[in-house]
């Protein structure tokens, strides 16, 4: 077959594809042809599952979405979902990417009500509510029992960035070191409250996850869009790697250097290596990667050691059971 019957045929595959999408968005939501090209594309864009699987919020959730679970064209923006923003042991950075947004975030408060969000010193109203995002890391005892409380008020909870998915910079430090890296820092008589650096699906359960140190702002509206239309929002399912090369960037491993993006869930668009900087695997390890290779072209590179601390930075607690 030469290369014209092969680029016509691509064609062909795209054109049915296209089609595809464009019936059954509108199959799914009764739509006709008269909606406008710009919310055709946000269809096309989200996931087009025609239902909402169970889930174990399901079963105990304070909050109705919208009583079918697929959402028809007369209710899909008639109630304001009510959506509330947490934040525990963090640097914040990931909510601020919410702000990031700008115009979007105006837009998006016409169809959504945020209410508690203590960065804007605004609103602190008390649940339930109808999707619960969590920046952080629970570090005290007390911050376990506030995510035990947002977890039984939410109908849906989304883990927000590295921290709240990974454990973060914090999860860097094993419990039994951080008695002594803490009185190195601050002093023997300083009495740490402490815990285990966990994620905090070690503790609730977690609906989805948005991964980043930070969050890209693209991905909180691709994910509070699929919500909005009662649609399941999925993490991406090709490596760091697909975003980096196509950017033209050139590849640390080809030059022995280290670098987890063959790894780690794109999504990113490869900022870190477009500014010449390895990927650490913020977002998280990729469904279905290789990760035992990963480890052992690493060990040839770096060396065991250098290769377990480069791990550690966001995914220690993710590999512990593989060795290294």
């Amino acid at each position: 077959m030469n290369k014209k019957s092969i680029s016509k045929k691509i064609l062909q595959s795209k054109i049915l594809i296209r089609n595809s999408l464009e019936f059954r968005s509108s199959e799914t939501f009764g739509l006709g042809l008269t909606r406008n090209v710009a919310e055709r594309q946000c269809l096309s864009d989200i996931s087009l599952s025609p239902n909402l699987p169970e889930a174990n919020w399901a079963q105990k959730s304070p909050c109705d979405f919208s009583g079918d679970k697929v959402a028809q064209p007369h209710t899909l923006y008639r109630d304001k979902k009510k959506i509330a923003i947490f934040d525990l042991t963090d640097c914040e950075g990931c909510e601020l990417e919410f702000i990031a947004l700008r115009r979007k975030l105006v837009d998006l408060l016409k169809e959504v009500e945020i209410v508690n969000w203590r960065l804007t010193g605004g609103r602190e109203e008390q649940g339930p509510f109808d999707i619960a995002f969590v920046e952080g890391t629970p570090m005290t005892d007390e911050e376990r029992e506030e995510l035990n409380v947002i977890r039984e008020e939410s109908r849906i909870l989304i883990a927000l960035g590295a921290c709240a998915c990974l454990a973060g910079v914090q999860g860097i430090i094993d419990q039994k070191n951080r008695k002594s890296v803490t009185e190195k820092i601050y002093g023997n008589g300083y009495v740490s409250k402490a815990i285990d650096a966990k994620p905090i699906d070690a503790y609730v359960n977690v609906d989805f996850y948005i991964h980043g140190c930070p969050v890209n702002p693209d991905e909180i509206e691709r994910f509070l869009a699929s919500l909005l239309f009662n649609k399941i929002p999925e993490n991406r399912k090709y490596p760091v790697c697909l975003e980096c090369k196509a950017k033209g960037n050139l590849c640390f491993l080809v030059d022995k250097k280290p670098c987890l993006g063959p790894i780690t869930t794109g999504g990113c668009g490869a900022i870190c290596t477009l500014n010449n900087k390895p990927c650490v695997g913020c977002y998280g390890i990729l469904k279905g990667a290789n990760v035992q290779s990963m480890i052992n072209i690493l060990n040839k590179i770096s060396g065991e050691e250098e290769a377990r601390n480069f791990l550690s930075l966001f995914l220690k607690d993710r590999i512990e059971n593989i060795r290294l």
